[in-house]
């Protein structure tokens, strides 16, 4: 799948545990592609998923399952990235996730933005 990066305004989001250090490597590579190909990132949104404090699995061992099933991020965040795509008239959120097709497709729709995942790219 080619993205034309060249004069979008882009958004990066995703989830990411808490304690990730390597999440922010991550954006600074991606910034930095999505530069070198004319793209502007405008925004960065994540949802950070913490160690449960509860005698329940959670937190970080659930780290790869969905708030949502239907967006994969939770229900205030996916309003806070239409509100931030809003704001900054972006073109295109890039997920660091993995997203089913309905779940990329049920975003975008909500948001109202076209969503690329990073492993696309």
């Amino acid at each position: 799948m080619y993205i034309d990066f060249k004069n979008k305004r882009i958004v990066i989001a995703g989830v990411t545990p808490s304690k990730a250090t390597e999440t922010e490597v991550q954006i600074l590579q991606l910034e930095h592609k999505i530069k070198s190909y004319g793209g502007e990132v405008v925004g960065t949104l994540f949802q950070k998923r913490g160690v449960s404090r509860s005698g329940s699995p959670g937190g970080s061992q659930k780290g790869d399952t969905a708030l949502d099933p239907s967006t994969y991020i939770g229900k205030g965040k996916t309003e806070e990235l239409k509100q931030l795509c809003g704001q900054t008239k972006s073109d295109l959120v890039i997920f660091m996730n993995e997203l089913s097709k309905s779940q990329q497709e049920r975003l975008s729709e909500l948001i109202d933005c076209e969503i690329c995942l990073m492993s696309n790219l």
